[in-house]
């Protein structure tokens, strides 16, 4: 199947900025932006910061990448202050969402179209990176491969799995997540990170999407975490991340 690569951009005048550079504070702040101005382009900021209903069964009572995955990455993966997060409790475990207003706008807005791209049958796969804010140098990939079942979106076959046992797979990704600062090397620089869908080539592409190269990583090392069917969407969930012995050598 063919597919295409597309990255998140948002236009701010006449001039084409990347969002994820744009929602850190101090870069919306030097870009002459505040978090209000951020929610006054029109993004959803008060609209789910947690992806809810990216992945969704036939009762629409699962979710997953979502803005709680992605919050986690961001949360222990140090890529923003430890402070601008705020405790919650979702799928039995305590999780931490961003309170950064740019971030929470930039969430939103992806939400919205990964939806419906993921409802159509047409999202392949959601890759967020985390890059090195002074040089782009993508330092790690959190890569979640996504199956449809076509029968589903083509001719509205009904797939039933248990509340508790999607719950159960969540819960060991969500954690996976968390345990990840014991085997991933430190992030000793500041970080922006971005976020990368890959889709079929015949999808619609909004103007505020750009075709994009796929910030690879030479020779990267890789973790496979657990995966997570709804037996509509089976999402299979990868971390590859730099070799920093084999970058010293």
């Amino acid at each position: 199947m063919q597919q295409k690569q597309i990255e998140r951009v948002d236009r701010v005048g006449d001039e084409e900025e990347n969002v994820v550079v744009l929602v850190d504070m101090e870069e919306l702040n030097d870009a002459g932006m505040t978090g209000e101005e951020v929610e006054e382009l029109g993004l959803d900021v008060e609209a789910n910061l947690d992806f809810e209903g990216i992945l969704t069964d036939s009762c629409g009572n699962c979710n997953f990448f979502s803005g709680y995955a992605a919050n986690s990455i961001l949360y222990n993966r140090g890529v923003y202050p430890e402070e601008s997060f705020a405790k919650v409790k979702k799928y039995g475990l305590p999780l931490l969402l961003t309170q950064d207003g740019g971030v929470k706008a930039f969430i939103a807005n992806l939400t919205a179209q990964l939806t419906e791209w993921l409802e159509s049958g047409k999202l392949q796969r959601v890759v967020l990176v985390i890059m090195s804010k002074a040089t782009s140098e993508v330092q790690e990939r959190w890569n979640f491969s996504i199956e449809t079942d076509g029968e589903v979106v083509e001719k509205g076959v009904s797939r039933e799995k248990s509340d508790k046992e999607i719950m159960r797979e969540i819960q060991a990704i969500m954690r996976q997540i968390a345990s990840s600062i014991t085997y991933l090397p430190c992030l000793d620089e500041p970080c922006v990170f971005d976020v990368l869908a890959y889709t079929d080539k015949d999808v619609a592409v909004p103007f505020t999407w750009i075709e994009s190269d796929p910030k690879l990583i030479a020779n990267p090392q890789m973790v496979k975490l657990h995966s997570f069917d709804t037996k509509i969407h089976k999402v299979d969930t990868l971390v590859s991340y730099k070799n920093v012995e084999w970058d010293e050598q």
